[in-house]
């Protein structure tokens, strides 16, 4: 095999857009062919891929190497690519690797230089001797001497004859006139041992055959197969006797009877006594003594390692139906409230009483009291009471004059956060870089989140003496207050207002 190269390029540099390439085997007449070599046929076209810089190579039999029943052959090569088309022929030495334009040639007839080694269909000019099978030049002499000059010259004999020749059908190998006529009448009119047909009287026509079978399909039953099925249908429902493993059919009932027996059973109380001895068995008893007892009068052990959302609870105390108190699957106590107005659960505290109402201890072995109820109702936490403070939120300048710092800054970046119970308040940071301060200048439109609900003044920081104050209205708009020059920076650190 020989490897063939190219490259294909667009006018203004890199590649075309969706460039393809195929090759394919044709005589010289760019027709395309089968070609074969001593091991393999060649048959269809190929395809080589292009990569990403435009190259592509295939490996291709050598032309010499190539027959055909067409003759000479070459190899075809056509490029596409940015909605442009264009083919060229090469001719594929022995061997080497080699660019597919060094190998380019001509076909016969086309504009260009003629195709080496080969005269052309029409035109051009013979220009040495052309050599005959048994390898004698075919001069001139030669052709008007076999051939006739001019194409006048006379026929020197036919069949052996000279002078006015007529040939009849001896002369030419053929049968007399009707000779053929008459085997074929012969043969027709033949119906014994024609075409290996014993009796060819018996057979039937194209149409006949067709009638008949159309017959055939729409008779009613004509091999009696219906009417053996519906015996043998008929004998089978009528037997109850092993049929389908059955010992007696008759004892089976009706799915409508089935259906029924199953909804009385599924409607009666307590149908197979198992309500009866869990009640006589398992539920509580009413406990009393007149001292208390030596044992819990009641255990529920439970093993849940989480608290899944639709667990059963242990132990449930109901008013007129309705849930009141109970201990869901880890034994903690809920509540529920009996109007929407009042509270889910209680502590009553004991006239008189010092101990807390409610405690929550460190842990199960360290009774150190985190937080209490103390019998007036106050609550006592020893910790901080600490809230969810919001993240803080960058804040981008509304004005180009002013500048905010970048992170990497020694002061703080511009920015807000919600702090406090229920995050009502909302507290600022940061510098920006100014030189001159407007009246009205907007430094700041904060997010919705941020906006107070009344406008609320502030006072800032600044790189003169001079006093600097600003406001924050109810759409975000962070504006300035005083017109100052040189105010160098401005600080929204301590900035802190309610929002609502």
């Amino acid at each position: 095999m020989t490897t063939v190269t190219g490259k294909v390029a667009a006018p203004g540099g890199g590649i075309p857009k969706w460039p393809t390439i195929r090759v394919t085997l044709v005589d010289l007449a760019d027709v395309p062919v089968v070609g074969f070599t001593s091991s393999v046929e060649i048959v269809s076209a190929f395809s080589p891929a292009v990569d990403a810089d435009g190259d592509w190579s295939v490996d291709l039999v050598p032309t010499a190497d190539i027959a055909s029943p067409h003759g000479a052959t070459l190899w075809r090569v056509e490029e596409t690519g940015g909605g442009q088309a264009g083919r060229f022929h090469i001719s594929v030495p022995a061997d080497g690797d080699h660019r597919a334009a060094d190998l380019r040639v001509t076909l016969p007839g086309e504009a260009g230089v003629d195709l080496a080694g080969y005269l052309p269909l029409t035109g051009g000019e013979l220009s040495g001797p052309l050599v005959l099978e048994d390898g004698q030049a075919a001069s001139r002499e030669w052709v008007l001497e076999n051939a006739g000059e001019g194409g006048g010259g006379a026929v020197n004999s036919v069949n052996g004859e000279t002078g006015t020749v007529v040939l009849d059908a001896v002369d030419v190998g053929a049968d007399p006139a009707g000779t053929a006529a008459s085997e074929v009448s012969a043969h027709a009119s033949d119906t014994t041992g024609v075409h290996g047909i014993a009796n060819t009287a018996a057979l039937e026509t194209t149409s006949g055959a067709t009638a008949k079978v159309s017959a055939h399909a729409v008779a009613f039953d004509p091999h009696g197969d219906r009417a053996y099925a519906d015996g043998q249908l008929a004998t089978h429902a009528g037997d109850t006797t092993a049929v389908h493993g059955i010992a007696d059919t008759s004892a089976l009932e009706t799915t409508s009877g089935a259906t029924a027996k199953v909804s009385a059973h599924a409607a009666a109380s307590d149908p197979h006594g198992d309500r009866a001895h869990a009640a006589a068995t398992f539920l509580p008893k009413a406990y009393t003594a007149s001292s208390q007892p030596a044992a819990p009068v009641a255990e529920w052990h439970v093993n849940y390692t989480t608290d899944p959302v639709n667990s059963p609870d242990l132990f449930r105390i109901f008013n007129n139906g309705v849930k009141k108190t109970w201990w869901n699957e880890n034994g903690s106590v809920r509540g529920e409230a009996a109007k929407i107005d009042e509270a889910a659960a209680r502590w009553y505290g004991l006239s008189g009483q010092t101990a807390d109402i409610w405690q929550v201890l460190n842990n199960r072995t360290d009774a150190t009291v985190l937080a209490c109820v103390k019998p007036n109702g106050n609550l006592v936490i020893t910790g901080s009471f600490q809230g969810a403070n919001g993240a803080w939120t960058v804040l981008t300048s509304n004005d180009v004059d002013y500048t905010p710092v970048d992170a990497n800054h020694a002061e703080w970046q511009p920015a807000v956060r919600l702090v406090g119970p229920a995050n009502e308040t909302v507290q600022m940071r940061g510098r920006v870089n100014v030189t001159n301060t407007v009246l009205n200048d907007v430094v700041f439109i904060l997010p919705s989140q941020f906006r107070p609900s009344k406008t609320v003044r502030f006072s800032l920081a600044n790189g003169q003496s001079t006093a600097i104050h600003g406001f924050i209205d109810t759409s975000g708009n962070v504006t300035i207050g005083r017109a100052v020059t040189s105010a160098t920076w401005l600080s929204f650190d301590g900035v802190t207002y309610s929002r609502i």
